[in-house]
């Protein structure tokens, strides 16, 4: 899942192209793209993702008022974003048990820890993207290990649910 309205500075095109750099044979990731779909940008994007393989595995839903629950039921969260200060959202899905799969830009990279509360790619690097996507599609115990540290890391700080 991907919380964030879709605009270039969230970096939803660079996830597409990490979804799409994903090497052959790799079991399929499907996201959702959850917040405001509205601007030319996401328009733009849905666009291009008509009549290809990708546009079934991919969703923009919108404004929804079950954030959180969708967030908690993922596997993970995904953050593409080529620009953030300290994303409250990394800090919800940590706290909530999810793992997360974020851009090494500006704060992000205060609030995961490498390997160990989530796994960070260089900022608009697809290929880096799709090793992470790649690794966590096959390992359900990596994505199991980086989540419960995300939620007792939240936990020992008493971030809020």
């Amino acid at each position: 899942v991907c919380v964030g309205q879709v605009c270039a500075r969230k970096g939803h095109d660079i996830l597409l192209a990490g979804l799409r750099a994903m090497p052959a044979g790799t079991q399929p990731v499907h996201v959702d793209f959850l917040g405001d779909c509205s601007s030319r940008w996401a328009r733009r994007l849905r666009a291009q993702l008509n009549g290809t393989e990708l546009a079934q595995r991919v969703r923009f839903l919108g404004k929804v008022s079950d954030v959180y629950e969708r967030v908690y039921a993922a596997d993970l969260l995904l953050l593409g974003s080529r620009a953030e200060a300290s994303p409250l959202v990394v800090l919800e899905a940590m706290a909530l048990g999810t793992c997360v799969v974020a851009a090494d830009v500006d704060g992000v990279s205060e609030q995961i820890v490498d390997e160990e509360t989530g796994l960070l790619f260089h900022r608009e690097s697809t290929q880096e993207l799709a090793g992470c996507l790649s690794r966590l599609s096959r390992d359900a115990s990596l994505r199991e290990r980086l989540a419960r540290w995300s939620a007792l890391l939240s936990e020992v700080l008493q971030l809020p649910p």
